[in-house]
């Protein structure tokens, strides 16, 4: 059973709130954004607050902007698969207080054109091909083929790193079209394979100081690459 699963069952059976061995408790709500936007969350009180997915994704457009807090807890986490497919979402901001981003949480965003992180991710997931070859069109993060975190987003111009990253995830920009330099933080240890695949106008790509792994076919069929 996959986490997302498991996240579905909890949210069906909790639709408020339950307590889980008395340890922590996890709370399934919603909230809006600047912007207008409604999306859901669910609270760890061990940890914080993680973004679960979009809600009316399909009309869902512009920018958005994720708050620092919900429910009084920090936004921690983008989990897999929250906005994939927003075909409408033109930019994203990240609060300082976002750690992860999970797998395909921003996939197929066709019209995603820049993604400021802000300073806290330290982990982008990895995730898997797109074995569609075109992106699939559905929100549903059981039958989603599982491209990485940014994958076919294919007019992201703008990618604005945390200078907190340490692991960039397998496939997380395969098939950006549209980006054409990447500057990566110091802060980066590790990419996985194929984190820039097929990016057919990326140019160039400045490396930071602490990058010990470089996945396999990282800049992959990236023809315009010259430095």
């Amino acid at each position: 059973m996959t986490n997302a699963v498991i996240r579905k069952v909890l949210a069906a059976v909790a639709a408020v709130f339950f307590t889980v061995t008395g340890a922590w408790a996890l709370t399934i709500e919603t909230t809006t954004d600047m912007y207008g936007h409604t999306f859901s969350y669910y609270i760890d009180q061990t940890r914080g607050a993680t973004i679960v997915r979009a809600d009316n994704y399909r009309s869902f457009s512009g920018p958005v902007a994720l708050p620092a807090t919900c429910g009084g807890q920090n936004v921690i986490a983008v989990d897999e698969g929250a906005f994939a497919g927003c075909t409408g979402l033109t930019a994203v901001i990240l609060p300082n207080s976002v750690e992860e981003i999970g797998d395909y949480a921003f996939a197929n965003c066709t019209s995603l054109k820049t993604v400021d992180m802000g300073d806290g991710v330290v982990t982008i997931a990895n995730g898997q091909p797109n074995m569609s070859g075109n992106g699939a069109n559905t929100h549903d993060p059981d039958t989603y083929y599982q491209s990485g975190a940014f994958g076919n987003c294919i007019n992201l111009e703008s990618v604005t790193f945390s200078e907190s990253l340490i692991t960039l995830g397998a496939h997380a920009f395969s098939e950006c079209y549209a980006l054409k330099s990447v500057e990566l933080p110091d802060s980066l240890q590790t990419m996985g394979v194929n984190c820039f695949y097929h990016n057919t106008s990326l140019g160039s790509v400045k490396f930071g100081t602490d990058l010990v792994t470089l996945g396999a076919c990282s800049f992959y069929n990236c023809p315009e690459l010259q430095s």
